[in-house]
């Protein structure tokens, strides 16, 4: 949702606010209105993160586009901005061609959305992913060109990664998205394939013990070492994370 903590969650100053921080790439998450406008908002409803309330699928864009959001996560408590629901074609201009756009698509929006980032010229900026396991006529479905930057989401519940991963090897994915419970689940497939093509990326945003062994943001602002630091040693190169700033400066202590 961009940087939510320094501004309100899917919105241009969050993604500004990225921008001033140095951040490498950003999640949005992506509905469409009830005239086929591609907006922005996390839940199926506005009613969290604006004065508004309904369904996005109810609204028109000229509607949604009306609506004022709330500060950080939207709880009441935040406060109202003066700051508009943007459409993913303003976001994407927001970022400047500096950032990589992970789409989180809410509903059926995979071939929009990459034929609106197409006629950007931000098509290598935007990142697609779907839940293994799924057919190739499933994928097909989606609507995404060869061309699109794609990557397998695979969870630890549904077998073994190299498995999954071999089954899906056909849509050349940049990286694979792992919710893994516990650090053997990686072994096979790192030992066969290394960690670089693709590249693993995990989730260590707070709540989700059971995408990250545990290693969340709560206990990695607290102890980097023995929370991202165990999971870059178990292989991951890519890191979700709401706490992108410790992260970093973690990441630069690491190397020196």
């Amino acid at each position: 949702r961009a940087c939510w903590k320094s501004a309100p969650e899917n919105s241009i100053s969050a993604i500004q606010a990225c921008l001033d921080k140095g951040i490498y790439a950003i999640e949005l998450d992506v509905w469409r209105t009830k005239d086929n406008v591609l907006v922005l908002m996390h839940d199926a409803t506005v009613d969290r993160t604006t004065d508004g309330s309904g369904a996005v699928a109810d609204f028109t864009a000229d509607a949604f586009a009306s609506l004022r959001l709330r500060g950080r996560d939207g709880r009441a408590a935040t406060g109202m901005t003066d700051e508009t629901a943007p459409t993913l074609e303003h976001a994407l201009i927001a970022t400047e061609g500096r950032l990589l756009v992970n789409i989180d698509a809410k509903e059926d929006v995979f071939g929009d959305a990459f034929a609106l980032a197409e006629r950007l010229g931000l098509e290598d900026r935007v990142l697609f992913k779907k839940e293994t396991p799924f057919s190739e006529a499933q994928f097909a479905a989606l609507g995404l060109p060869e061309t699109a930057v794609f990557m397998n989401k695979i969870t630890q519940a549904n077998g073994p990664l190299l498995d999954l991963a071999n089954a899906h090897s056909w849509t050349e994915p940049i990286a694979l998205e792992i919710k893994v419970e516990e650090a053997a689940y990686l072994t096979d497939y790192v030992d066969a394939f290394g960690t670089q093509s693709p590249r693993l990326w995990v989730n260590t945003m707070p709540g989700f013990p059971e995408k990250n062994i545990g290693h969340s943001d709560e206990r990695a602002v607290a102890a980097p070492e023995a929370h991202w630091g165990a999971l870059i040693d178990l292989g991951f190169t890519m890191i979700q994370t709401d706490e992108p700033e410790a992260l970093a400066a973690y990441l630069e202590s690491r190397s020196k």
